[in-house]
């Protein structure tokens, strides 16, 4: 079974550009890890979501699976409000939501466990 997450940047306007990733999404030996040792600028973020929706994460956009590298179409992020994100998430069968915040901190959303937001470092600590 996949672990589905969502993978996004909160933009200057409190929005957030998402896009989604179908396998691997838990915190540790996954998703969450891989950004968090990877990913660590705003540009990093753009740059991954900017291929749209994805398969798998890799450790770069070039070892990312995107789904438009298949020949599938290309699905590009979603601009969506926080608010309304987290309500549409309920049943949809996502776990995690990454968002690189406006600092350039990593947050994570375990959406199973009451859309409780955590920092990614330390859900990192906590998990390992």
């Amino acid at each position: 079974m996949s672990t589905r997450s969502l993978i996004g940047l909160q933009r200057e306007d409190g929005k957030l550009e998402t896009v989604y990733c179908h396998w691997d999404g838990q915190v540790v030996g996954g998703v969450g890890e891989t950004l968090y040792n990877y990913y660590n600028t705003r540009q990093d973020v753009r740059d991954l979501i900017s291929g749209g929706d994805l398969s798998s994460l890799g450790i770069t956009t070039g070892l990312s699976e995107y789904y438009a590298d298949r020949g599938e179409p290309l699905s590009p992020a979603a601009i969506v409000d926080p608010a309304k994100l987290r309500k549409d998430l309920v049943g949809s069968g996502i776990e995690y939501v990454y968002i690189m915040m406006g600092g350039g901190n990593w947050i994570v959303t375990d959406i199973n466990n009451g859309l409780i937001v955590y920092d990614l470092a330390d859900a990192l600590k906590e998990t390992a």
